[in-house]
């Protein structure tokens, strides 16, 4: 059993992809009633399908929202179409036991929108890297420590 794409510890999400092994096939009304018997209250199944051994499901984008504070759209605004203009906007990136680096994550993001009370931005996800939930948000210029419990993953793209 595997998740196709973990979320950091705190991060809700309405989209993700279960890839469960079985030994022996069962009918597929069969495997989504016994997880559903073990759901926490909330969660559901949206769809159960069979795949071939090998059959891997690669994110190759995703699309986060988070709520903001009334009177924030402004400045996130102005920041997003920033980040939006420019050609290359660079991250440190700190990773136990590596030194840091220094990654230009604007290749992985793809377009970012504020609405009232609303931020939504959806990014890249390739074989070389993504940018990750935090780092948008503090680019965004949303404390991570204040926003990261808001956070919310909506929908992973696949390819097949």
């Amino acid at each position: 059993m595997s998740l196709a794409l973990p979320r950091s510890v705190g991060i809700a999400s309405s989209d993700e992809l279960l890839v469960i092994e079985l030994a022996e096939p069962i009918d597929l009304d069969e495997v989504r009633s016994r997880l559903d018997r073990h759901l926490p209250a909330g969660m559901s199944i949206t769809h159960v399908e069979r795949v071939e051994a090998g059959d891997r499901r690669l994110p190759i984008a995703a699309e986060y929202e988070v709520s903001i504070d009334a009177g924030g759209e402004p400045a996130v605004s102005a920041r997003a179409a920033a980040i939006m203009a420019e050609t290359n906007v660079f991250v440190d990136r700190a990773t136990p036991g590596m030194a840091d680096r220094h990654i230009d994550v604007r290749q992985y993001i793809t377009s970012i929108a504020v609405e009232p009370g609303r931020l939504t931005w959806r990014q890249s996800i390739t074989a070389t890297g993504t940018v990750r939930p935090n780092e948008m948000l503090e680019l965004l210029g949303l404390a991570t420590g204040d926003y990261l419990h808001r956070l919310r993953r909506l929908a992973v793209t696949y390819d097949r």
